[in-house]
């Protein structure tokens, strides 16, 4: 299987994205290297055709998912949050954003969940206790680090700063 996304949680359990060979939408893969157990946590959006992020925490697993059928067939962007306790998802991604095409990233920054799309050319900064409250950066970009309110991330061919006070992007 394709495999463009890979996480640890913090119990070292390993989450991967990954999908079959089209027409299988991706799925949600667990791995336990202390036992070599591997778990299929199945396929939550049947209409995905690509995964290309996930995400861990103690509790939560994110998935993100997406599709680019030729002619605009397929899924929108989703977002799973999937429960390691009750082994169960939700679709958390905000109704702003739900045309999106796909998710692409997705990183933990302490409290927060960093979500980028495709489509809008936007990433999100979710509260993970709260996913409903969220705020919008308005460009994409890659290997973020958070600094207090501050979040930096690389926008080739820059170094960007978005700033949670004033809400405004710097390079």
């Amino acid at each position: 299987p394709d495999v463009p996304a890979i996480a640890a949680a913090p119990d070292g359990k390993i989450y991967v994205a990954g999908g079959g060979e089209p027409p299988k939408p991706p799925s949600l893969w667990e791995v336990d290297p202390v036992t070599g157990a591997v778990t299929n946590w199945g396929t939550p959006d049947a209409g995905a055709s690509i995964a290309q992020a996930v995400a861990a925490t103690a509790s939560t697993v994110y998935f993100g998912t997406g599709s680019t059928v030729p002619g605009g067939g397929g899924s929108p962007a989703r977002l799973f949050a999937f429960d390691r306790t009750t082994r169960t998802y939700q679709n958390i991604l905000p109704s702003e954003v739900s045309t999106a095409v796909s998710v692409t990233s997705l990183s933990v920054l302490d409290d927060l969940l960093r979500v980028g799309l495709k489509g809008p050319g936007k990433s999100l900064l979710m509260s993970i206790a709260s996913p409903s409250t969220y705020e919008v950066i308005p460009q994409t970009g890659e290997r973020l680090r958070r600094r207090g309110d501050d979040i930096y991330y690389v926008k080739n061919p820059s170094v960007m700063s978005y700033s949670r006070i004033t809400k405004k992007v710097t390079n």
